[in-house]
């Protein structure tokens, strides 16, 4: 067991041979119809007993002698029970105590308990004992309960039923060690020990209403030693009579008091010393005796009671007047005398005065602002100067955001200057941008700052939105674009190149290529636009090509009315992506023949190698379409692990999509003492125990304890010390600093007590492929081994401990003085060093050690509660528990059996995989939100166009912004927008060299297609009234079920009023060129300017729309209007922990539900926002959950040519172990439109098990066996 050694011989307690066997069984006795006399009956009853002995053997046979006939019965009035440790809650109950008897005259042999008792005029005598064996402090109870009555037979067969004996004994054991009772489990279903097994000190039987109580009296009288085992009297006792029987347990041997460990506790002047000293009691019998204490004139006295086995803290106090304080030099001391009635000890107590002041400056500039994940730079620094007249003895400590990560203990001398190392602690683990602040303990209010400080990982430029142009007229000019999304954390310089190939004259006809400079998500991820443009001189087929340093993306279009057929693909999609290799996934497309004759073809689907792995003839007419769906066994070998870029192809066009293929691999597994996470997740690091102390009196000292994290991935390896400089607050303002010490007082009630909050936890997002270690040190205190406590090296908290032992007791948290502990650790767990001193179990696996540990430390039962259940642990699907041996080095669980052995209880952390991280960060989306600009000036005045540009999309990103004006093109750039924010841009127009006129001007954002806005400005003062456009505004994108409208603002820039009507003409681009109109009459004063809307189509399609009046007519502006369709998938759409579930069917899985998150598609055109509820009821159909709708964007702007686009809402469930319903609603909008989509389930959160007590360790073991008759 993990206590240091002197702790070991002081607490002497120990339960080897204590063992309490209670064996019941029922047994249904058949016929008998004999006569018998009084010796006969005795002769049975002995036979009787002999056989039931047996009856665990199997088949017993017993023969009831033909004299007895008639007068053999069973009875079950009399009841016995069996109470440990005097608590009313550890008892059996009262349980039957049948017996078999023969009854004459008022005269009756019986047999009851297993022994055989005689009843006469005389009074009741024993002839056989019963079974109740006791030695030297073990007890062995075995009794049967008989069920049934005497027929008339003359044999009795009886055999065993295993099932009722081993739920009887399980009853049993529940009902003496726990909450529980032999008929039921708590109320809340969670047992908890109420006496420990090795706890046990004594054992009460109890016999009630026996005919034959005087000579069970008498027996207990007559058999055992009084001083270990009491009994009723039997002179006092009748028939009937309740007889109790009382036993020692354990350690029966005289109890002798020992002192040792004599310390005293630190005061300021004027301040009351407290002198403390361990007694224990060495015997192991229970004894209240006096201790005393004498310092100079002083003298006091203590009664005390200490259990076998056990210490006990005594303190007592010397007044400030009563302390002898040496003159400064001064070390002869005064002596204290300390006294038991079996034994003494004398220590000097010396006592003087000291005081000092340091001053510490800081300096970080040798701190880095920006390293890459993973990174532990050697020339890191940050500098301690102490100013001060005295030496500091400082500790510098970093918080990261706020939160405390790393602390370092330094000793600089007066005018020195000393350097810190801290390259090791700083935060490169977790990708992003920080704010660290170095703080001095020894100097408040003295702090540093790296602000911003910036972790990152490599750059990838990811190509998204890439759509193949058709329908392309000769001599029109392609644009052919996509958008480069940097999905790295570092920011990446590289060449992203778009090629255009005259496939027909196998010749490149347009290339550009650009280098691009973008930032990753560690400061805001950035997004561009590759985009070429040829004007088509020739009719045939052309192929383009985008390349960046990561990916490539090629596609086919055809260029010209098609003369003839024309089959253009506009749409592909694959259902699951990624997908788990071995499943089947779909992959779905939409053909459409544009040209003017029907015809058939072959759309084929081909693999990353080239081979055709799927295709389909079709036959369409023009201008109709058809839909394709192939189903891929992703098991085959159509494809490979990892990417896999697929194509679908008709004789006119071709697309390419990427398919995800994933190798079929549990979420998180373990090995070597470190937990694999195998899927990107949202994981959580508990604290659940730290036991690692000695124990003297009622005092605990703990030894620290310290954790460190150490993680593994593609980006490197990050490791840090966890909760370092944790403060703890008591409800009084105490505040407990136990800096990263997870086995301080306050950490421990922090873990172990409801009313305080277990501060000790650490939530992490961590990547694929991440390999978690979670390892374990524990330090000296005063002493570099663990031969014995330094009990002078810590000093006492007022945090008290509540009982862990049956004696009611509680002990005082003891902590060791900071400049005691150990620079190096004593045991050490890393992958390198002690690597067996850490084990991982998870749900089902068996605990190295269960309960052995010393009597007065938690053992993994309490630490872990319901978590674990007669050793083998009981876990939920994505949990995993660490357990850590922190006093034996080169600890092994096989050695982990005994006293003295490995307990593996000395830290205890549990992890669980809260989620699977599934968000969908959705690329930059950029629109211009407003503009202003004059609508006239007169001839050599200069204009300013303002632009106000706004980013609706996820992530963070710049955009160019480019404007043309009377021939001339300007380019301008915004600052980095995160979601939601705005910048202005202000775009000076070379006016002032223009002549009198109007001239028009059009800008746009680049990065986003669509986002125009277009005007017209004035120069000069026309004669005549002159209705000019100053501006044109619409939404880029809209939804069938929306109106939009283009915002139109026109100005009269002549010299004399007017009327004109305006009108907005609008031609569908993708059906048969359908056309319309909307138009309005404007009255303008001259100078005066009017605002008017006027309507955009509804219809789905891509538009081209121009505004004119009688004066001036826009250039042609873009508007497409889509539809959205928003559902939950069948499959995998549910996420709960580790598990993705399919909607519509039973959620069985282990543990409660913290979060519950749910994917939401829309395979739609367009991005849209939808109302979601997700509604849960219990079994009685109470709502249990949620009480909010949540509003969710799923994707933004055109989705034309996109797969399905995901978007993942989470819901904070908290659902506890039990059986739900739910419901999931998507609303076509809001709650008030009608539903969309709704999916309904049930969910099965088992619990963890009830946690069974262990009855190997146990010292009373039940062996009931059940015996039925034929």
């Amino acid at each position: 067991m993990s206590n240091v050694v002197a702790v070991v011989l002081l607490v002497g307690l120990t339960l080897v041979g204590v063992v309490i066997i209670l064996v019941t069984g029922y047994v249904n006795i058949g016929e008998t119809n004999q006569q018998a006399n009084l010796q006969v009956a005795e002769e049975t009853m002995l036979q009787i007993d002999s056989s039931l002995e047996q009856t665990d053997s199997g088949n017993t046979t017993i023969n009831i002698p033909s004299e007895l006939e008639g007068q053999v019965s069973v009875s079950h009035g009399q009841a016995y029970s069996l109470t440990v440790n005097e608590n009313p809650q550890c008892s059996t109950g009262t349980r039957n105590l049948s017996s078999v008897q023969y009854e004459q005259n008022d005269e009756a042999v019986a047999y009851e308990g297993g022994g055989v008792w005689r009843l006469t005029e005389s009074g009741a005598t024993m002839v056989a004992p019963p079974d109740v064996m006791y030695d030297s402090g073990a007890l062995d109870v075995s009794f049967v309960k008989l069920n049934g009555q005497i027929g008339s037979t003359a044999e009795l067969q009886t055999a065993v039923n295993t099932t009722r004996e081993q739920r009887h004994q399980y009853n049993l054991t529940r009902a003496l060690y726990t909450d529980g009772t032999y008929d039921s489990p708590p109320t809340d279903g969670n047992l908890d020990y109420v006496c420990r097994p090795q706890n046990v000190e004594n054992a009460t039987l109890r016999i009630e209403d026996s005919q034959y109580a005087r000579a069970w009296a008498a027996w207990a009288q007559d058999n055992y030693d009084s001083d270990l085992v009491t009994a009723t009297p039997p002179e006092n006792v009748e028939p009937g009579d309740t007889v109790t029987i009382r036993y020692s347990l354990g350690d029966v041997s005289e109890a002798t008091f020992e002192i040792s460990n004599v310390t005293a506790s630190r005061a300021s002047p004027g301040d009351p010393i407290r002198v403390t000293a361990n007694v224990t009691n060495t015997g192991g019998l229970r004894a209240e005796k006096a201790v005393r204490f004498g310092y100079d004139s002083q003298h006091n006295e203590t009664t005390t009671s200490i259990g076998g086995g056990d210490s006990k803290e005594v303190t007592f106090v010397i007044p400030t007047d009563n302390a002898v304080v040496e003159p400064s030099g001064g070390s002869s001391g005064e002596l204290m005398n300390w006294t038991t009635p079996s034994d003494s000890a004398n220590e000097t107590l010396t006592l003087q005065n000291d005081t000092a002041v340091p001053t510490s400056n800081l300096d970080s500039s040798a701190v880095p602002s920006s390293l890459s994940v993973g990174a532990s730079p050697d020339d890191a620094n940050l500098t301690v100067t102490n100013t001060g007249g005295m030496t500091a003895f400082e500790e510098v400590t970093m918080t990261v955001d706020g939160q405390p990560e790393a602390s370092w203990d330094v000793v600089v001398q007066p005018s020195e200057t000393e350097e810190i190392p801290i390259g090791d602690a700083l935060p490169t683990g977790n990708v992003g941008t920080h704010t660290l602040t170095f703080s001095s303990a020894v100097t408040p209010g003295e702090t540093e700052s790296v602000d911003p400080f910036t972790v990152g990982e490599n750059g990838y430029f990811r190509l998204t939105s890439v759509s193949p142009p058709y329908d392309v007229e000769r001599g029109t000019t392609v644009n052919v674009s996509a958008a480069v999304t940097n999905s790295g954390a570092e920011p990446l310089r590289d060449n992203v190149s778009v090629t255009i190939n005259d496939t027909d004259e196998e010749t490149t006809v347009n290339q550009s290529t650009e280098t691009v400079s973008l930032n990753g998500t560690a400061s805001g991820a950035e997004s561009a636009t590759a985009w070429t443009e040829y004007t088509a001189s020739s009719v045939g087929n052309y192929s383009y090509r985008f390349e960046t340093p990561n990916e490539t993306r090629r596609g086919l279009f055809y260029v010209g009315t098609p003369d003839g057929p024309n089959f253009v693909l506009t749409g592909l999609g694959i259902s699951d992506n990624p997908v788990i290799s071995g499943n089947d996934t779909t992959v779905s497309v939409t053909v459409n023949n544009t040209g003017n004759e029907a015809d058939t073809q072959t759309v084929t689907l081909t693999n990353e190698s080239g081979d055709v792995i799927r295709s389909e003839t079709r036959t369409l007419d023009p201008d109709a379409s058809t839909s394709i769906d192939w189903t891929l066994d992703t098991g085959s070998e159509d494809v490979a692990l990892g990417e896999n870029e697929l194509s679908v192809s008709t004789e006119n066009t071709s697309l390419q999509q990427v398919l995800d293929v994933r190798e079929d691999v549990p979420t998180i597994s373990d090995s070597n003492g470190q937990v694999e996470v195998n899927v990107r997740s949202d994981v959580r690091i508990t604290m659940e125990g730290a036991e690692l102390e000695g124990r003297y009196y009622d005092n605990e000292y703990p030894v620290p304890t310290k954790m460190t994290l150490v993680i593994d991935n593609s980006s490197g390896v990050y490791e840090r010390t966890l909760w370092e400089d944790m403060e703890i607050t008591d409800s009084d303002g105490t505040v407990h600093d136990t800096g990263a010490d997870v086995n301080h007082p306050a950490a421990e009630r922090a873990m172990q007590d409801d009313s305080y909050p277990n501060v000790f936890n650490l939530s992490l997002s961590v990547e694929a492929n991440t390999t978690v270690g979670l390892y374990a040190s524990s330090y000296g205190c005063g002493r570099d081994d663990f031969g014995y406590i330094s009990y002078g090296s810590y000093y006492q908290t007022d945090i008290v401990h509540p009982s862990r032992r049956d004696d009611g007791s509680s002990t005082d948290g003891y902590v060791c003085e900071d400049d005691e502990v150990t620079d190096d650790p004593i045991i050490e767990i890393s992958n390198d060093t002690n690597p067996n001193n850490v084990v991982i179990r998870g749900d089902g696996e068996e605990a190295p050690a269960y309960l052995q540990s010393a009597p007065y430390q938690l053992t993994l039962s309490d630490m872990l509660e319901r978590r674990i259940d007669d050793g083998r642990l009981q876990l939920a699907d994505d949990e995993r528990v660490f357990l850590y041996e922190l006093s034996t080095e080169n600890a092994n669980t096989e050695n982990a059996g005994g006293s003295g052995d490995p307990d593996y209880n000395d830290a205890i952390a549990r992890f669980q995989v809260e989620s699977i991280n599934r968000t969908v960060e959705t690329a930059p989306n950029f629109i211009i939100t407003g503009y202003d600009v004059p609508s006239r000036i007169d001839t050599g005045d200069s204009a300013t166009l303002e632009l106000t540009v706004a980013n609706i999309g996820g992530q963070e990103a710049a955009t160019d912004v480019r404007t043309t004006f009377a021939g001339s093109t300007y380019g301008n750039t915004t600052a980095p927008l995160d979601t939601g924010e705005t910048d202005t841009v202000e775009i000076p127009l070379g006016t002032a060299s223009l002549s009198a006129g109007t001239y028009e001007w059009q800008t746009n954002v680049t990065e986003t297609d669509g986002s125009e806005r277009s005007g017209f400005l004035t120069v000069g003062e026309p004669s005549t009234s002159f209705f000019q456009i100053s501006g044109v505004s619409s939404p880029p994108v809209a939804d069938d079920d929306e109106s939009s409208v283009a915002a139109i603002n026109v100005t009269n820039t002549g010299e004399r009023d007017g009327r004109q009507e305006v009108t907005l003409s609008y031609e569908n681009n993708t059906d048969d060129g359908t056309t319309g109109e909307v138009n309005t009459t404007l009255q303008i004063d001259s100078g005066e300017t009017k605002d008017t809307t006027l309507s955009l189509p509804t219809a789905p399609g891509y538009y081209n729309y121009t505004v004119e009046t009688d004066n001036v007519s826009t250039s042609s502006l873009r508007f497409f209007v889509g539809s959205s369709n928003v559902y939950v998938p069948d499959s995998g759409s549910i996420n709960i922990g580790t598990d993705n579930y399919d909607t519509g069917t039973v959620i069985d899985r282990t543990g409660g539900a913290s979060v519950m998150s749910v994917q939401l598609e829309n395979n739609g055109t367009v991005g849209d926002e939808r109302d979601v509820r997700l509604t849960v009821t219990d079994s009685d159909g109470t709502e249990v959950c949620c009480e909010n709708v949540t509003r969710k964007q799923v994707g933004g702007g055109s989705l034309v040519g996109q797969d399905p686009v995901p978007a993942y809402v989470d819901f904070d469930t908290d659902l506890d172990p039990g059986y739900y319903n739910y419901t999931i609603t998507v609303y076509d909008n809001t709650t008030t439109d009608s539903i969309a989509d709704r999916d309904t389930g049930e969910i099965y959160l088992r619990d963890v098990s009830e946690g069974s007590p262990d009855s190997n360790d146990s010292p009373i073991s039940i062996g009931s066996g059940t015996i039925a008759v034929d």
